[in-house]
């Protein structure tokens, strides 16, 4: 998934540091879950993404195409998973094939 994050000393010296996920509009089938997903990026362009000497954004825009819906899947999961108060063994997910 594509992020940003920075890491600044604060106004008392101490090291500050925060992260974010970068979203767009969902596709299907996420889009049933969410109007929003996270900007994912294909194996092959996390090289690029990672590049602190690429500036231009328009550069960077170009990774945050449509990741092929065919090779999302959604399962169903507890509503739990929505609270920062649960962390439960229960919630953590494994894909059985």
């Amino acid at each position: 998934m594509a992020d940003i994050y920075d890491t600044w000393k604060g106004q008392g010296g101490e090291k500050v540091s925060c992260f974010a996920i970068l979203t767009k509009p969902a596709v299907q089938p996420a889009a049933m879950v969410h109007d929003r997903m996270p900007v994912i990026l294909h194996p092959e362009e996390e090289d690029i993404w990672m590049d602190r000497q690429i500036t231009e954004f328009s550069r960077l825009k170009e990774l945050f195409r449509n990741y092929e819906a065919l090779t999302l899947k959604v399962y169903p999961v507890s509503s739990l998973v929505d609270s920062v108060r649960y962390n439960l063994p229960q919630l953590i997910f494994e894909k059985i094939d």
